[in-house]
Order: C-alpha cells, then structure tokens, then sequence
C-alpha cells in the first residue's frame, strides 16, 4: 500500500450524524508501557515495559468490512457514513420517507434529491468533539511512543443504548 510504501502512519475518520468512525494503520508499530504497583514497603514502583503491535493496511482492514468479519455496529457505522457522504441510496430514503409522510411520489425529483446528497450528512459538533479528542490522545500517544494506540477500528455510536452503543474498538484483519 502507499502508506506502507512511504512507511507513513494513517489515520482516518468520519462523522454522519450521531455516528462516528476512525480507522489506523501504524504499520509495524513499537511504543512502551508503564505500569504502576505498590512495593512491599508501600511505595509507588513504576514498571516500564517494550510493547509492539502490527497493524494491517488500510485495504485489508476495509475488505473485513465489506466480507462482514466484525461487529454489526461497525458495518451499521461505515455504511450510514457511507451513504450519506456519499450519497448512496438518497433518491430511495427520499422515495421512501415520501411515502411515510402519504407526499406524492414527485415531491422531490432525483435530480434534488441528487443534489441535496453531498450535504445530507451532518458533522454534528459534539460527536466531532469526541471523535477529535480520541484521535488527539492517538497522535500524542504515536509522538510519544507511550501506551498502545488504538488497534485499529474505532466505531462511535450516539444512538444505540449499551452494549453496541458508545465508543468501541475492533481489530479489522485478515
């Protein structure tokens, strides 16, 4: 892949609605850990430790999505961001939310609906605010070289209650 071929870190993300994404390739990543325990006397020891994780490419990690090898909650994420980024589908849900209202059918032609498209997916600040802040504490941990980074699908879901709802990372791979 490109990334590897500059060996470049990549990480990606989206916002639709309440809905969030963001994907990483470190590549063939090292950082350290450091873990805190008391000592026989009751002090603090600090413990500091090599870790290493490899993460697939980017293509590898799309292709389990699209062969539907992880999580429903994943699949649900990227296709909503999908389509309405897109604007996959959008003359159907036009169709579709016409008929739930008892509008007729010409309402709202393809051509609008087509145009309307691109701009249907609200970044709603707040799930931004979430999704940036993640990802910062990501890029500071990739600088740094402390702690494992996120590995290497993260799916944000604002809607769904517990257990599929809220922030939840899954390993894409082969």
């Amino acid at each position: 892949s490109a990334a590897e071929q500059r060996r470049v870190h990549v990480m990606a993300a989206g916002a639709a609605g309440l809905l969030g994404w963001a994907l990483f390739d470190l590549g063939e990543y090292s950082f350290t850990e450091t873990s805190k325990k008391k000592g026989a006397d009751g002090e603090t020891v600090s413990e500091t430790r090599p870790g290493a994780i490899s993460y697939p490419p980017l293509e590898e990690a799309l292709l389990q999505v699209a062969r539907a090898k992880q999580p429903a909650d994943v699949a649900k994420v990227l296709s909503a961001h999908r389509a309405l980024n897109l604007g996959e589908d959008m003359r159907e849900s036009v169709r579709e939310t016409l008929r739930e209202l008892k509008l007729p059918a010409d309402t709202i032609s393809d051509v609008a609906a087509d145009t309307l498209a691109p701009h249907a997916s609200p970044a709603l600040a707040p799930v931004c605010a979430i999704l940036g802040g993640l990802i910062g504490q990501e890029v500071i941990k990739v600088i740094s070289g402390k702690d494992m980074p996120i590995d290497n699908f993260l799916a944000l879901d604002c809607v769904s209650s517990a257990p599929n709802g809220g922030a939840r990372v899954v390993r894409l791979a082969p």
